[in-house]
């Protein structure tokens, strides 16, 4: 179990050791843009019907197969497909509690989950051909479901406003969007021919919806209207997976060819931290990404663990490895 504690034990500052390749031109001895900091592998059990969580805490579970993972703040939501459960994790306090079952994302597919300001959880479900919303303490709100528009749903992305949800169907590489109420109202790029050869995973950001096309090898990025703004990461990704946007842009994209995690802005690659491995900063299998702050959450179903690294503010892009 690599924790904290363990990091500082070995000599490793809590700003850890670099694992980025260098960016063109970048200065020697320029800091890095992902540094490890933290890595999560369970908590002591926390009564789940106790909330806020007090009391006195069980005993210590470890994650099984994390496969997605969603931040704020101190909360982290881990879906756990070997636990079959979506834990609600409080970081500071190294403890967590079951939040609801989970039925798994199907073969080579993380979870897509999002966390609302208010704690809510929305959950992708393929297996049950929805997308489940559940309040902070985990009780369910509503079901989204279209076995015509979106029979397998595997990837999500909701605004701040609520307004709509975005649910991308693996079965037809369609995007459809729903109103609050359940029905959909539009597929993304209907009259528009094929825009996605397949989607993996998406997320929203600052030039609207970024979606992974594993099979194309790239992000493809669509206005509101659906039209499509650009395309990244194209003879750069060879096995994408995961996919977080941070609020400056930054477009941060997980490879299975090297597991690596490679970050993008706009169609410049500005770095690729990581590599196979087992200590901090490297990872086994990345099934998840997501971007809190400075925090970017990878959930690694091989090394059984959530790592957490920092990210360099955007500011320090042109010397940063």
């Amino acid at each position: 179990m690599v924790t904290r504690r363990a990091i500082l034990a070995s000599g490793l500052a809590l700003g850890g050791c670099a694992v980025d390749t260098p960016a063109p031109n970048a200065p020697k001895g320029a800091p890095s843009l992902l540094t490890p900091w933290l890595s999560l592998t369970g908590g002591w059990r926390l009564d789940p019907q106790r909330l806020p969580f007090t009391g006195l805490p069980g005993p210590r579970v470890p994650f099984v197969q994390p496969v997605g993972v969603a931040a704020r703040g101190d909360i982290v939501m881990v879906a756990d497909a070997g636990a079959r459960t979506v834990w609600r994790m409080e970081r500071s306090r190294d403890a967590m509690a079951p939040f609801v079952p989970f039925s798994g994302s199907g073969v080579e597919q993380g979870a897509s989950m999002q966390l609302g300001s208010d704690l809510s959880l929305w959950l992708a479900l393929p297996g049950e051909r929805a997308v489940a919303h559940y309040d902070a303490r985990g009780r369910e709100l509503r079901r989204w479901r279209s076995d015509i528009d979106a029979a397998r749903p595997v990837a999500i992305a909701v605004p701040e406003d609520r307004s709509e949800l975005l649910v991308a169907d693996s079965a037809s590489a369609r995007i459809a969007v729903f109103e609050p109420l359940g029905a959909v109202t539009r597929l993304l790029d209907r009259g528009r021919g094929r825009a996605l050869q397949s989607v993996s995973a998406m997320a929203l950001g600052p030039q609207g919806l970024y979606v992974l096309d594993r099979i194309a090898q790239h992000v493809v990025v669509f206005d509101p209207a659906g039209d499509i703004v650009e395309a990244i990461g194209a003879q750069q990704l060879v096995q994408p997976r995961a996919l977080a946007v941070d609020r400056t842009g930054r477009v941060f994209v997980s490879d299975d060819a090297d597991q690596r995690i490679k970050v993008f802005r706009g169609d410049r690659l500005l770095a690729a931290a990581g590599g196979f491995g087992g200590g901090p900063g490297r990872f086994g299998r990345i099934e998840g990404l997501a971007v809190d702050g400075n925090l970017l959450y990878v959930a690694d179903s091989a090394q059984a663990r959530v790592q957490i690294l920092l990210v360099a503010p955007p500011s320090m892009e042109g010397a940063a490895k």
